[in-house]
Order: structure tokens, then C-alpha cells, then sequence
């Protein structure tokens, strides 16, 4: 027999699921279906269903849907419902676990004034926050009603889940409000909020309350804030942005937990069609390959590892072994949990040590046990999403990768949601800046062995030592991202999903790993750094520093470029430097007298170049008398800032690096705030700074304002580049891109020809932005900007919309990393194998491989 099925649902109302022979596709199938062993009824799987019929199962006449009144008595507490094929096991999916019948409802009390308390606790600038619980009807949400001046703005729910009103009693937690402050609210003005329950005429405690509050300026201050001088110029282009509006605001919007919330149910809510699709799928996939959960158990709490193990045991995906090993736990709660599941499901398989070894010789004892082609890391107290098995299995399948990972958000003890991580095509720079991958990671077994399990000396960071170790043996095509959140990582105060800041001995593990991985990659005078939950690697120089010539166009505007150039020479610690001033057309006096002095120093050469304005004609011609290896295309509104002198060398270290062409650096408005952290494709239609306008000590999302990182282009405001690279894809494209977009295209083609972008923030220099220059705001310059746009588009097509470097769940609207929730994952969704390295290169390895030995517990 070929037996395929699944134990698909079961409740005190009715049994589903499917079974079918292919060797016999035309006879029903026989089915048994025990409650607690004890077998209570057996008959033919001959329901038609539609479904089965579509995807190819016989006829589609192989379902069953028992009615559990033919089951006899069930039990009052919790039991256990098992179904399979009679002569063969338990169907995938089975036994379920059916909990206890629940008592009789409370008829609730009619909603009165006296029932409802709440409190309207804060007003700011992005959001309107309280509280509201009705005593009469607990587990119904009271709705409440925002005014503003005496005018009805808004109605919500108070169902936001807060974990401080759940820890004094008022429900299960779930009674917060918020509502988004309302842009009228925001013009310095005192105007009366107010509160209400629905329908009801009292007012919260703390409402009403009189606020002013002052947000961005107005559309029609534009005119006004033009004829500023230049350190005003940020907030025009702010206004005028299709980006505008407070950075709060946007995070408000595109980052809280009830816009998650939203996300989710409009993009990854398991409706019945989307099960039906998945399992329909499923059938479909040529490979199958058995997946074995790696799951290492130390005293856990009942609740939340009764929790990991059902979010295993319900996965869409059947084909999967749950290998737990038992760390030697004293909690006898926790051994009853896993004696009670190794008994109830034949796909879980409990080993119990013999000694306690912490984290990775238990993990290592899990791998031991596995059997599958791939196994996958999942901690004792987390939850997978039901199709999390099926999405790796679908990855796997189009693309034959050996490492994958997916997506992943974190779940508070009241179940709710929240700080999804969307993550970027494989980053190598990023993951040595830190384990972004963190979860959900599925690798073939055989790579998992052959480089011996975990390392316990890398106990706290045993996942990222052993990511990095995986990539010392894999070429980049074989590690792909899956984009779509999988993994719930459980927050509470004993988890490092609150901050590694809970477990300091996580920070000396990792600098262990990354350390060792450097070594191993043949940089052993590489140095790591610990900075506030992520790490920079100093990559060292040569003792001869190669040339690096730095080409600066510009026209008039001397008070601006001498402060770039007094800057430049005077706050960079880089001896092996070269200047050459490209001078477009200028005729003031200042700027003769400036070129006159600044020629004065061997270093600097300033050079005519009569022509109509054309940037890459410009940098082009700059290029061709430059005579260093390393080239610096640098604005002229460029300001190296005092005690930031080792910049240059930061970014010479990056661009040193195998396989990098470019480096970027992060730049700041005079006012501090950032102007880049980096380009991503996509933003506003071709492409826009990453986290424009965050304030320059935020860590941006995931730190990823702070760490160095591969992305797909940075701006050629200040951007080295390796000459060999730049020469190799012909430079900039002066014809069809003469002022703008030109940087974007040169590092998209620098990376088609295999070269890695990467953005160092450790280099932070000031950038007065289009000085010399001016807006954009003329008729033929207007005409000119639509001609790049168009040929951007052209050109480059969907790279523009699929940039590896950025999550397609995020915005492509605003650039602070917000979601969008016209924009998501579907099941279609391929998982994300493009590359931001090349493909056919795996990190150099100088350490020998060690094959994970057999060895007790």
C-alpha cells in the first residue's frame, strides 16, 4: 500500500480528514478512530470533497467527517483522539489532543456607567492611549469613542493586550486602546481630547484633558521655510517629500502592534481556503523531504512547552519528527509533559540525558537522534505557525537550498503578537554584525554533522556560531531567505528575545564565535567589538595603505567647499590621499582664491572641466586622471566631523574585503538628523535613503541603522570604490543618467557583475545635500528628472521592486522600514534567493572540518 492522508481537525463536534491508497485509488480506504487508545469506531474515508479532486487525490472520494456522537461518551477532561488506516499507523497529524469540556456560559450583565472603568493615560504626537474593562462583561471589549473639541474623530475597541493590566487582574489583558493622533491635533494649538465609552455618557478617568501639541510644519509654510538658509533646507525637503511627516507618526503607524495585528489578518490569517490551498499544495510538492525539529528541554514551564510541542504537532506540512532531548530537567512537571507526548505521538522521539550540558550538548543529543534530510532549531518555549513546515518544504523544493530561514515575530505569555522581524536576503556583513537569522532555521543534516553540531565553549551564541560556521561550507545560492513569518519567539523575562542585556554572557559568546569564524576565514588580525547588542569588526589594513583619490566636482560655492576640503585634510587619519577638485564653470572670485590655496597642498589638484553640467560625465573624467586604486566620489557639501577621524580607514578596511566593490557612509543634515543610512531600491518608485530623518543616535529597525551591512546601492555622495570594480562595468552612465539615479545604476551593475555593496555607519560624515546645485524645481530639470526616472525603470524592471536588501513586507512609501499592509507575503510568495554576494563563492575556510561523533545522553 501507498497510504497518503491527514488527521486534519478534530473537536466534540466532528472528526476530519483524508486517506487514500495510490496503488488503489478507486477503493476507499478503512479508518479507525480511538479515543485515549481505546478504539471507538471504524468505517470507510469515502466522503467526496472537492479539494481532494482538485489535487489529484483519486476521485476525490476519500474524506471522512465523523460526527463524534458515533464516538460514544467522551471524556469530561482532556483526551486524546487518534485515527489510522486499519493495518497501518497513526495518519500524519494524529493523535490530537482534545482539552477539557468547557463550563457552562455566564450570562453577562448588561453594560452600565458602573461596570466600565478605564483611563485615558497619554497624548502625543503619534498616538492616543488608554485603557477601558467592563466588570459585567469581562471577555467582551468595550468600545470606545474619541472626541476632539466636542467632534466625534474615531471609534475603537479597547482589545489591545497590555501585560499591566493583565498582571492586576482586569481580564486576560486585553483592554488598552490606541488611536493614531489626528494631524489637526497638530498645529500648536490647544484643543480638548476626550474619551468616551460607547453609548455611554461618562467620561474615562483623566478625560477630557487639554493638550497643544506641535508636529510637522504646515503645506503652506513651504514658501516661507525656502528662503531659509541652508540649515532649514532639510525641513523643505521634508515638507515637500512624499515621505513627509513625523518620524513618531510613521512609527506609530507603520510599526505598532494593532497595525501588526491588521498585517496579519489581511496577510497570513489561516482561513479555510488558505489550509485548503496549503494541503493542496502539499500534495503537489515532487519532494517531500522529512524534517527533524531540534528541540533541547531544560525545566520548562508546562504551559509553554505543552505550547511549542502542539504548534509542532498541528503543522499543515505531516512530514516531520520532533526529536527532544531532556537536559537532565529536575522539574518533574516537565518530565510528566514530555513522557505524556512521547507517549501520544509516534513522531516524537524524547532523549533523556544523563547529565546536565547546557544548550548545545543537548542540542547536539537531538541531532544525534534525528533521521530527516534537514533538520530544523526551534527553542523549548516558542511556537511555530501551522504552515512553517510547509513553507520551508515549498522553499526547498524550488530551490534546493541547504540553509534557509524565515521571518519571525515575538509572543508575550497572553498569546498576542508583536515586533515582527522582516528580513533581507542572505546578508554575510549583517550576520557578522550580528544573528539576524535568529529563527526559524532549517539546514540538511549532513552539513549540520560534518560541522560538528553545536560548540559548547559558544554556549549563549552556540546558533550564530553555528551559522557562521555553515557558511564556511556553503555557496551563497544554497543559503535563501523565506519571507514569511514562521516563528513566534517566546518574550518573557528568563528570554534573550527581551534583550541581550537579560544574558550578558550572550555578548562574550558571540565575540567568541565571530572570532573564531575570522580566523577560520583567514583574518586572524581582525578585531571584534561589543557595542550596546551588536558588533563591529575592525578588518585590518596593510601596512602600505593603497592610494585613495578623492574626486570632488563642484562650481563656485567656496565657503561650502573649503569647509569640505579643511575638513577632509585636516580631519582624516589616511596618509596615502589624493584630491582632484573638478571644476564645472566657476567664475567667482572666492572660489579662484579658494582653488589657488587649496592647490598650495600636494595633495590636491584642481582641474577644468568646460562642459555642460553632467555629474557622471564629470566623475568619469575625474576618474580617468585619478591615479589611486581605491576611488572616493565625494559631493562638495561633503563635512568630515571632528573626532571621526578614522573614517576613511573604516571604509578602506570594508572595501578590502573579497568580493566588495563599493562602500558607503552614513551621512547626517547639519541638524543631526540622518540623510543616509544606505539606498534602498523601491522607495518612492526607483529608489530613496534608508531611515531619512531618524535622529542620528537611533539604532533604526533592527540596529539596522547602526551596523555595517551589503545593500544594494549607496548613494555617490561619499561612496568608495574599489577601481577594479568600478572599471570592470564601464563607470557611471553619463548618457542616459547625467544627474541622477547615476549612483543607483552603478552599483546595480556593479553587482550584476558579482561585486557587494556594503554601508559602514562608523563612517559618519555631515551632508548639506545638492548645495551647489540647487532643487529640482525648473521645467527642464523636471523633464530631465521623468527621462532618468523612465530609464531607471526600464532598465532595471522588477529589480526595482524586489531589492534583496529590504523585506517585501516593509514600505515602499516612507523610508522607516513600516509595514504596509497593501503590501505582503502570499503562499506564492518564492522564497528570496537573490543575492546580495556572489553565488558560486562560499567564505574562505583555513579550519578543518570535525564530523560530529556518536557519544551517550
Amino acid at each position: 500500500m501507498m497510504v497518503k492522508g491527514f488527521f486534519e481537525r478534530a473537536d466534540r463536534e466532528f472528526i476530519v480528514g483524508w486517506a487514500f491508497d495510490s496503488d488503489t485509488p478507486d477503493k476507499p480506504l478503512r479508518v479507525a478512530i480511538d479515543v485515549d487508545g481505546e478504539v471507538r469506531w471504524r468505517g470507510e474515508a469515502n466522503t467526496h470533497r472537492r479539494d481532494l479532486e482538485e489535487a489529484g487525490v483519486g476521485g476525490g472520494g476519500h474524506g471522512f467527517a465523523i460526527a463524534t456522537e458515533a464516538l460514544g461518551a467522551l471524556p469530561e477532561g482532556e483526551f486524546s483522539i487518534g485515527v489510522r488506516v486499519e493495518g497501518e499507523g497513526l495518519l500524519p497529524g494524529a493523535p490530537r489532543i482534545l482539552p477539557a469540556a468547557p463550563a457552562a456560559p455566564l450570562v453577562p450583565l448588561a453594560p452600565t456607567a458602573t461596570n466600565v472603568i478605564g483611563c485615558l493615560d497619554d497624548i502625543s504626537n503619534s498616538v492616543i492611549r488608554g485603557w477601558a474593562f467592563d466588570r459585567g462583561r469581562p471577555k467582551i471589549p468595550v468600545s470606545v469613542d474619541l472626541f476632539i473639541d466636542g467632534g466625534f474623530v474615531a471609534r475603537a475597541d479597547a482589545d489591545q493586550f497590555r501585560p499591566d493590566l493583565f498582571e492586576v487582574g482586569f481580564g486576560d489583558g486585553k483592554c488598552a486602546f490606541y488611536f493614531a493622533t489626528p494631524l489637526n491635533l497638530l498645529d500648536g494649538r490647544p484643543h480638548r481630547v476626550q474619551v468616551l465609552p460607547s453609548n455611554l455618557d461618562s467620561d474615562l478617568d483623566g478625560s477630557p484633558q487639554d493638550k497643544s501639541l506641535q508636529g510637522a510644519a504646515p503645506m503652506h509654510d513651504v514658501a516661507h521655510l525656502q528662503s531659509k538658509l541652508s540649515a532649514m533646507l532639510e525641513q523643505v525637503r521634508r515638507t515637500m517629500s512624499p515621505f513627509k511627516g513625523e518620524a513618531s507618526h510613521l512609527e506609530a503607524v507603520g510599526r505598532s502592534a494593532d497595525y501588526y495585528r491588521q498585517w496579519c489578518d489581511a496577510h497570513v490569517a489561516m482561513t479555510p481556503e488558505r489550509r485548503h490551498d496549503i494541503l493542496k499544495s502539499i500534495v503537489g510538492l515532487p519532494r517531500l523531504p522529512l524534517i527533524s525539529i531540534l528541540m533541547p528541554v531544560y525545566n520548562t514551564e508546562p504551559r509553554m512547552l505543552r505550547a511549542a510541542i502542539e504548534s509542532v504537532r498541528t503543522q499543515l506540512y505531516p512530514h516531520w519528527e520532533l526529536c527532544i532531548a531532556d537536559d537532565c530537567s529536575t522539574n518533574e512537571d516537565t518530565r510528566l509533559v514530555l513522557n505524556e507526548y512521547a507517549r501520544l505521538d509516534v513522531r516524537i522521539v524524547v532523549i533523556k540525558r544523563e547529565r546536565n550540558g547546557h544548550i548545545s550538548e543537548a542540542s547536539n543529543s537531538a541531532l544525534r537522534q534525528a533521521t530527516g534530510e534537514y533538520v530544523a532549531l526551534m527553542d523549548h518555549d516558542d511556537e511555530l505557525t501551522e504552515d512553517a513546515l510547509f513553507y520551508m518544504a515549498k522553499a526547498i523544493n524550488e530551490t534546493g537550498a541547504e540553509l534557509l530561514y524565515s521571518d519571525e515575530d515575538k509572543i508575550d505569555t497572553g498569546k498576542v503578537v508583536f515586533d515582527p522581524h522582516f528580513k533581507p536576503a542572505f546578508n554575510y556583513t549583517l550576520l557578522l554584525s550580528y544573528n539576524y537569522i535568529c529563527h526559524f532555521v532549517v539546514v540538511k543534516r549532513d552539513l549540520a554533522v560534518k560541522i560538528g553540531g553545536f560548540r559548547t565553549e559558544t554556549n549563549g551564541a552556540q546558533d550564530h556560531d553555528f551559522l557562521l560556521r555553515l557558511c564556511e561550507h556553503l555557496d551563497r545560492d544554497k543559503i535563501v531567505h523565506v519571507p514569511h513569518i514562521l516563528y513566534h519567539w517566546r518574550a518573557h523575562q528568563a528570554s534573550t528575545s527581551l534583550g541581550t542585556d537579560v544574558k550578558s554572557y550572550v555578548v562574550d559568546a558571540a565575540k567568541r564565535a565571530l572570532s573564531d569564524h575570522l580566523k577560520a576565514t583567514g583574518f586572524p588580525d581582525a578585531t571584534v567589538h561589543a557595542e550596546n547588542g551588536y558588533y563591529r569588526i575592525a578588518w585590518p589594513l596593510p601596512a602600505k595603505l593603497p592610494r585613495v583619490s578623492v574626486v570632488i566636482p563642484t562650481r563656485d560655492c567656496a565657503d561650502i567647499l573649503s569647509i569640505c576640503l579643511v575638513s577632509l585634510l585636516n580631519r582624516t587619519d589616511y596618509d596615502n590621499l589624493e584630491i582632484i577638485i573638478i571644476d564645472n564653470g566657476s567664475v567667482e572670485e572666492a572660489t579662484a582664491a579658494l582653488f589657488k590655496e587649496a592647490s598650495a597642498d600636494s595633495r590636491v589638484r584642481v582641474i577644468r572641466y568646460d562642459r555642460e553640467f553632467n555629474y557622471s560625465a564629470i566623475c568619469n573624467f575625474g576618474v580617468e586622471l585619478a591615479t589611486g586604486e581605491l576611488l572616493l566620489m565625494m559631493n562638495n557639501d561633503i563635512e568630515v566631523r571632528a573626532g571621526n577621524e578614522d573614517w576613511l580607514r573604516e571604509m578602506v578596511g570594508q572595501v578590502l574585503r573579497p568580493d566588495i566593490g563599493a562602500v558607503g557612509a552614513k551621512l547626517l543634515y547639519p541638524n543631526g538628523k540622518v540623510q543616509h543610512g544606505g539606498v534602498i531600491v523601491g522607495l518612492g518608485g526607483v529608489a530613496g535613503h534608508s531611515h531619512k530623518y531618524a535622529n542620528e543616535d537611533d539604532s533604526g529597525y533592527f540596529n539596522r541603522l547602526r551596523v555595517a551591512q551589503e545593500l544594494t546601492a549607496c548613494t555617490a555622495a561619499c561612496l568608495l570604490i574599489r577601481r577594479e570594480a568600478f572599471d570592470s562595468v564601464g563607470g557611471f552612465d553619463g548618457i542616459s543618467l547625467p544627474i541622477a539615479f547615476n549612483d543607483v545604476d552603478l552599483c546595480l551593475r556593479m553587482r550584476e557583475a558579482g561585486w557587494g555593496i556594503v554601508y559602514a555607519p562608523h563612517a559618519t560624515l555631515v551632508h548639506h545635500e545638492s548645495y551647489s546645485r540647487g532643487a529640482e524645481n525648473t521645467p527642464a530639470k523636471i523633464l530631465r528628472a521623468q527621462r532618468e526616472v523612465a530609464y531607471m525603470k526600464s532598465r532595471w524592471g522588477d529589480a526595482l521592486t524586489q531589492d534583496p536588501a529590504y523585506s517585501p513586507s516593509l514600505t515602499l512609501d516612507r523610508e522607516d522600514f513600516g509595514m504596509d499592509l497593501h503590501r505582503g507575503v502570499s503562499q506564492e510568495t518564492h522564497a528570496r534567493n537573490r543575492r546580495l554576494a556572489p553565488s558560486d563563492r562560499k567564505v574562505e575556510v583555513r579550519a578543518s572540518v570535525v564530523e560530529l561523533q556518536p557519544q551517550g545522553g
